[in-house]
């Protein structure tokens, strides 16, 4: 058409041109302008950032009130169940406050947000154990993030009882956002703030359609230009709408390949998980296989540990209960000893512990007696004794003597128990006969000696005072002790534990000598007291 030559008659065309232009661009919806490309390419470069968004540091904008769930894994779901409910989220001042009930009570977990917005924080739960028909109270660790308006993480706990495990998914959105009505309408987060753009950038379009004709203007030259700005803007048009459907389809891609990713991570993670389930499974199945074996062969084992450096009216000692606590954990730990300890007692809760195991133990029972604390000799009655917390020094009736104790100990119908003595003037325990060190044996020989009833006792020293403290947080004697329980690899009896200390306690002190023996008047009958170390294949 040549524009040059319209005549004035043909200016009424003008309004209905651009009418139909702005019908076009309304039916359509998607009509863009110049003004509009910075806002384009932000939505690009959000949409090819994907999934690694930068993170909101701007505590203000998270603050209020939030949205969200505790979601189980579905392999947990085999196993157990976490009811939370009535679940309350405000974050304020770096803190996510969850308020929610478990099992019919109240719960608050605040999640502290270090610099980068992260949290790790537990939280003692009711976890209810689904094939068993148990409610066990475990610690759940719970971790994760805060990215914007968007809280993720993991909670995660092992069931060691049962070997299994409870584990999911954190997440919560700022209420009010985009993220809460993607999460509301149970869509993806990107794709809702997609389609919230498009409809800004539409609405915007709208409002920028051209409305300039309002008298027609009586010019050849200025209809020539209408028309030419029209053809312009709905080229435009076409142009960005194409961009758009290709920048919608790059997102969905980018969704599935983000799905795709999650899910793989989820079924290692997943199969990770089993794996250590099976091997913590198969490590107690083998620590119990082996703890049978040894109770078959040797019988259960008990400890009494006792320690004393309270004392009201004698001098403090220094060692005395951190010695009796790290005998005890050797003993619970590396032996499979069932420990009751004694820290700072008197002599009346001494014997009732006494009578307690007299009562319980027989005859395939072992029990280890173990004094931390001050020792007494009588010397005009040839008697020592132990100080319980509350001792004088002039009130002989507060004290425990040998001799009681070794009526105790003959009592009872523990095949083997063993005394071991680290205070002063110990070895008035013994029979003052030194036990001659015998050559190794194997494991043979110790299950024959076994069988034979055994009273012994084993001391820090003889009938001097003892070293309290040799620099290392223990005494000299208990040093010695801990470093034979932990490095014997297998079964060693009393005499081994013996020939391990004496030596280095003599190179430790200047005139302190342990001694070995049976214990006094207690019915010893030539047995031994044997150590066996946990997990050992006994063969």
């Amino acid at each position: 058409m040549n524009f040059s030559r319209l005549n004035k008659s043909r200016l009424w065309l003008v309004p209905l041109i651009f009418v139909a232009a702005n019908a076009v661009l309304l039916t359509d919806g998607k009509a863009q302008t110049s003004s509009l490309e910075k806002e384009l390419k932000a939505l690009e470069e959000k949409i090819d950032s994907l999934p690694n968004q930068p993170v909101d540091n701007d505590s203000k904008l998270k603050e209020g009130n939030w949205i969200g769930h505790f979601a189980i894994d579905k392999e947990s779901l085999e196993t157990c169940t976490l009811k939370i409910e009535n679940i309350k989220a405000n974050f304020s001042r770096q803190i996510m406050s969850l308020d929610f009930e478990n099992e019919g009570q109240a719960k608050r977990l605040d999640l502290p947000l270090d610099a980068e917005n992260n949290f790790s924080e537990w939280q003692l739960l009711t976890m209810h154990y689904v094939e068993h028909s148990r409610f066990l109270d475990r610690s759940f660790n719970i971790k994760g993030r805060i990215a914007g308006n968007v809280l993720s993480g993991t909670f995660y706990t092992e069931v060691t009882r049962v070997g299994d495990s409870c584990s999911g998914e954190v997440y919560f959105v700022k209420k009010g956002t985009l993220e809460a009505k993607a999460y509301i309408e149970k869509r993806d987060p990107r794709v809702v703030k997609l389609e919230h753009k498009l409809a800004q950038l539409q609405k915007a379009q709208k409002s920028k359609i051209p409305n300039q004709v309002k008298t027609p203007k009586n010019s050849d030259v200025q209809i020539a230009k209408a028309v030419e700005e029209l053809m312009r803007f709905r080229k435009l048009q076409k142009a960005e709408a194409a961009r758009l459907a290709k920048l919608k389809a790059e997102s969905k891609s980018e969704i599935k390949k983000l799905a795709a990713l999650k899910k793989a991570q989820a079924a290692a993670q997943q199969a990770q998980q089993k794996k250590q389930r099976e091997l913590a499974l198969k490590r107690q199945q083998k620590q119990r296989a082996s703890r049978l074996k040894i109770e078959k062969d040797f019988g259960r084992y008990h400890a009494l540990i006792i320690g004393i450096d309270g004392y009201k009216n004698l001098p403090r000692l220094k060692t005395a209960i951190a010695d009796a606590k790290a005998i005890a954990t050797v003993l619970q730990r590396d032996y499979g000893f069932k420990v009751t300890k004694l820290l700072n007692p008197s002599r009346d809760q001494i014997l009732d512990k006494i009578d307690d195991l007299r009562s319980k133990l027989t005859f395939e029972d072992n029990l280890l007696i173990y004094y931390s604390g001050h020792g007494q000799l009588d010397q005009q009655a040839d008697e020592g004794y132990w100080l319980p917390v509350n001792a004088k020094t002039d009130r002989r009736s507060r004290w425990l003597s040998n001799n009681t104790l070794s009526s105790a100990l003959r009592a009872f119908e523990a095949k083997h128990v063993m005394v071991v003595a680290d205070s002063c003037y110990s070895g008035r325990l013994t029979r003052g006969i030194s036990v001659r060190p015998r050559a190794s044996h194997n494991l043979k020989f110790l299950k024959k000696l076994s069988r034979k009833k055994a009273r012994v006792v084993l001391t820090s020293g003889g009938l001097k005072p003892v070293d309290d403290d040799n620099g290392s947080g223990h005494s000299p004697f208990a040093d010695a002790l801990l470093k034979a329980l932990r490095e014997n690899k297998g079964v060693f009896d009393g005499t081994s534990l013996f020939k391990s200390v004496h030596r280095p306690v003599q190179l430790d002190t200047r005139n302190q000598e342990p001694q070995y023996s049976d214990l006094r008047r207690a019915g010893h009958d030539g047995g031994d007291f044997i150590f066996v170390k946990g997990n050992i294949d006994a063969k």
